[in-house]
């Protein structure tokens, strides 16, 4: 049977319990529980004030007795008899007719104890130091809080969203995690709710008044993540008011903002216009003025931009509020009347964080208006109360919940923060389980983590830039290490979606690292140091480039000379050719026509030529004749310039293919040295000359 469970395995069960198609609706889920107790206690006979006990004792689940009673009513009136205020149950139909949790609670337990122990081995290895019990137990403790909501541990919390971020892309980690946030809900909602079958329906009017940053995530200025907290909470609203209509047929839930909210707004865009003059600088912790200036110009293109703002909140049905007469009229309304200041600093200085007394007093200005509203009825539930300011700034939710700031001490606060009444919404639209099963993914348990570090992240950023300013300001830095330094907190700011397994250690590092500012001089030392190294081996690096790609032009140019040879030896042979066969044709005539004068001189022919007498002379002057006359008929001999052209293509032709191959060879000889050497012999460059 079931024994010893804590409240996260019971709401982990309760999650469970809700996604298994076997149960239609809340109250189903509430009566296995009442099982479970009956038969745990093995006592048959209660009033509802001992069953409510046993469930806490049990699960530690603490359920209001009228839900008790309702479930008893509707769901168990099969298995008990109720007379004079006690129900009795039929044990033996009882134990036919209930599914035990234990093998589905063993399960949910050894999962969750895998991932204790993979936090525990985590944080082990981020510290460096082994965990003893104790710790662990602390840790344990931490864990269970961040699941259930219940605050944020101030020692852990780091660890532990770094944790889930790393583990985000395990389906089965998160989705065991996401089961207790979902059982969370659904028991939170039951705590708070007094018929679980009035579920499905909202029927009171409510006006929830944003604050700027809900305004923004309404269209997108603090990025992805925030924009789908707001739709998630806006299509609940939107959900709530098509099913259900006030008496004059409007909507029962009106979303506004308060004048103190338009004033910020209004302060926000002229900063940004102040920037784009360059009157300003732009804090590089808050991404919602970054998204405001981006693709700005100039600043009447921030003026264009407020106007579009205006527009798209106003379609979705935002609209400005002002109070109708002054709340100071009636002084048992206001709020501030009742501070403490001294109190609230010293509260604040002990809980670690900062106190601002421009947020204090604007704060206080809107919960009087949001009490005067209620007309000072905020002893109430949540369903009847009418008015309520909707934050993300933790310094207000803590200020609406202080017992300083409201008038009694069950009074519901004046602020409550988006993923509470997002929750609020979901559970009192969970009647049946068709519709909206899965929890809707803005209050899932990675993206707690992911806000919760990048909020972490923004604040270092923007301590540090207070403290850059103020250093400026003290001469500390010039302003070019300024600018550098704010251009490095810019890239250190995060949007909610930029935090993942890949980028969480470098923003925990940048959190945790407290001389920040002394690193990065020491960063940009070593940058300096580095880009000298890298200009060193880039100078380097080209001048072997260069060294290599004369190389190569070189020996593109031999190649291209042996080319350039090779044709210009042919255009050479081919231009000159006539000139040569002139040239040559010339010589022979000449050689020709002298030819019979030096046969003379042969004793053969001379004597061939006696026998001849006279005729053998006139033989000799005609061939002589007819040889000139034949050269000077096709011209062998008066074109002089031709002879001359000739001749001297002549002697360059056997002159060049004399020095052709020992040109070339030398050629050859001085590149193969050259990539040997790095560099021309003397005698090669006298060559080259």
């Amino acid at each position: 049977m079931i024994k010893e469970h804590s409240l996260i395995a019971s709401v982990a069960l309760f999650g469970e319990l809700y996604n298994n198609n076997k149960y239609k609706s809340v109250s189903d889920i509430i009566a296995e529980f009442i099982k479970g107790a009956i038969l745990e206690e093995q006592k048959w006979s209660v009033n509802s004030t001992e069953l409510r006990n046993s469930l806490i004792n049990i699960f530690e689940f603490t359920i209001p007795e009228a839900v008790l009673k309702n479930t008893l009513k509707t769901k168990l009136k099969k298995y008990c008899i109720y007379k004079d205020g006690v129900y009795n149950f039929d044990s033996a139909f009882l134990k036919k007719n209930f599914s035990h949790f234990d093998d589905e609670y063993n399960k949910i337990n050894a999962f969750q104890s895998k991932i204790l122990d993979g936090l525990y081995n985590y944080i082990e290895t981020d510290a460096g130091v082994l965990l003893d019990e104790e710790v662990k137990a602390t840790i344990f403790d931490d864990f269970v809080k961040y699941l259930l909501d219940n605050g944020y541990s101030e020692t852990y919390t780091e660890q532990i969203s770094t944790y889930i971020v790393k583990n985000q892309l395990n389906d089965d980690f998160v989705k065991s995690l996401n089961t207790i946030r979902e059982g969370l809900i659904l028991y939170q909602g039951i705590r708070y709710t007094s018929d679980v079958n009035d579920l499905g329906n909202w029927n009171s009017e409510l006006t929830i008044f944003l604050n700027t940053e809900h305004l923004f995530n309404a269209v997108g200025f603090n990025g992805e993540v925030y924009r789908q907290i707001f739709n998630d909470f806006y299509d609940l609203v939107t959900k709530i008011n098509q099913k259900s209509r006030n008496k004059n047929n409007k909507r029962l839930i009106e979303l506004a903002y308060l004048p103190e909210t338009n004033n910020e707004i209004n302060e926000y865009f002229e900063k940004a216009e102040q920037i784009k003059r360059g009157e300003r600088k732009l804090d590089p912790s808050r991404p919602a003025m970054r998204a405001i200036i981006k693709d700005c110009r100039t600043p009447f293109d921030i003026r264009q931009k407020y106007k579009n703002f205006i527009t798209e909140i106003n379609s979705k049905g935002i609209f400005f509020r002002e109070t109708d007469s002054s709340v100071y009229n009636f002084h048992q309304y206001v709020v501030e009347g009742k501070k403490d200041i001294d109190t609230f600093k010293r509260e604040s200085k002990e809980r670690g964080k900062l106190f601002s007394e421009g947020d204090f007093e604007r704060f206080g200005k809107i919960f009087s208006q949001i009490n005067y509203f209620r007309k000072g009825r905020n002893d109430t539930t949540f369903e009847k109360v009418g008015f309520i300011f909707l934050t993300a700034n933790s310094f207000a939710l803590w200020l609406s919940s202080h017992p300083k700031i409201k008038f009694h001490e069950n009074d519901l606060p004046f602020a409550v923060s988006i993923e509470s009444i997002t929750c609020r919404f979901w559970f009192k639209l969970c009647k049946g389980f068709g519709e909206f099963v899965s929890l809707p993914k803005s209050l899932g348990i990675v993206t707690k983590a992911q806000i919760i570090l990048a909020s972490q992240v923004n604040s270092s950023v923007s301590k540090r830039y207070d403290q850059l300013k103020q250093e400026l300001y003290e001469g500390k830095h010039n302003a070019h290490d300024f600018q550098l330094l704010v251009y490095d907190l810019r890239e250190h700011s995060k949007l909610p979606e930029e935090i993942d397994e890949s980028t969480v250690d470098d923003s925990i590092d940048f959190i945790l690292n407290e001389e920040y500012i002394e690193t990065f001089y020491k960063n940009q030392e070593l940058l300096a140091k580095e880009n000298s190294d890298l200009k060193n081996q880039v100078k380097e690096y080209e001048q072997e480039k260069r060294r290599r790609d004369e190389i190569a032009l070189e020996q593109e140019q031999h190649k291209k000379l042996e080319q350039f040879i090779s044709s210009k030896t042919t255009d050479y042979q081919k231009d000159r050719k006539s000139d040569i066969f002139y040239y040559l044709k010339a010589a022979c005539l000449l050689f020709a026509a002298a030819l019979p004068i030096g046969l003379i001189k042969v004793k053969p022919f001379s004597e061939k030529l006696d026998q001849l007498g006279g005729w053998g002379v006139i033989i000799i002057i005609f061939l002589v004749w007819l040889g000139l006359i034949e050269g000077f008929r096709r011209s062998y001999i008066h074109d002089k310039e031709k002879i001359k052209r000739g001749r001297a293509a002549l002697f360059l032709w056997f002159k060049f293919q004399a020095e052709k191959e020992l040109f070339l060879a030398q050629e050859k000889w001085r590149l193969e040295f050259r990539q040997q050497d790095n560099d021309l012999p003397p005698i090669n460059r006298a060559i080259e000359k």
